[in-house]
């Protein structure tokens, strides 16, 4: 399991779950990975809700709920031209229709504010070379980077959450000394 989100209206939660090695035992990872939609009543016990038809090894995974009731996805990808994808279906969620990015991410989460601005932060490449842990918005299907967080190399994995017209963000980054930490933002947002 990725990350579980949960739907208030119909008491359960969703989340997405991958796998390298769909046809066979392993050890070894397949060419290619699946990645399924999952929901629970408690958060112990998973029935599978939607397979995802998504090539290119699909496998980070982080699903939300819009505020007209559908269900949003942004994935990474690690083959192909390995460009993160966004999905959006309606209730039950068994339907899905998928648009590439025109970036790749790691670690992918986003958050939808109160006035229904859809927020995400990834591993991503900005302004400066190399990878960085990103904050963009997403606006009809695109990726509109918002700013740049102090990292490079190995980072992202954000925690974020919303409070007080602020957007505190958690992600890790090996910038300093060449070692993982986890660093802190408090981001204002217009």
């Amino acid at each position: 399991m990725w990350r579980a989100t949960w739907h208030p209206e119909e008491q359960k939660f969703y989340g997405t779950v991958y796998n390298t090695h769909p046809t066979t035992p392993g050890p070894k990872e397949e060419a290619e990975w699946s990645l399924k939609l999952y929901s629970s009543l408690d958060g112990k016990v998973w029935q599978l809700a939607a397979p995802w038809s998504i090539e290119g090894r699909p496998n980070e995974a982080t699903v939300r709920l819009l505020p007209g009731g559908e269900m949003m996805a942004l994935v990474r990808r690690e083959a192909g031209d390995r460009k993160g994808w966004i999905g959006k279906a309606a209730a039950p969620f068994k339907e899905w229709t998928w648009q590439p990015l025109a970036v790749p991410l790691g670690g992918p989460n986003f958050l939808v504010l109160p006035d229904g601005r859809i927020i995400a932060g990834s591993r991503g490449f900005g302004a400066t070379p190399g990878a960085h842990m990103v904050l963009f918005e997403i606006k009809d299907g695109q990726y509109v980077p918002l700013l740049e967080l102090p990292s490079s190399g190995d980072c992202s994995y954000p925690g974020m959450v919303f409070h007080e017209d602020h957007l505190f963000v958690s992600y890790y980054s090996s910038h300093e000394e060449n070692k993982s930490k986890i660093f802190f933002a408090k981001v204002k947002l217009k």
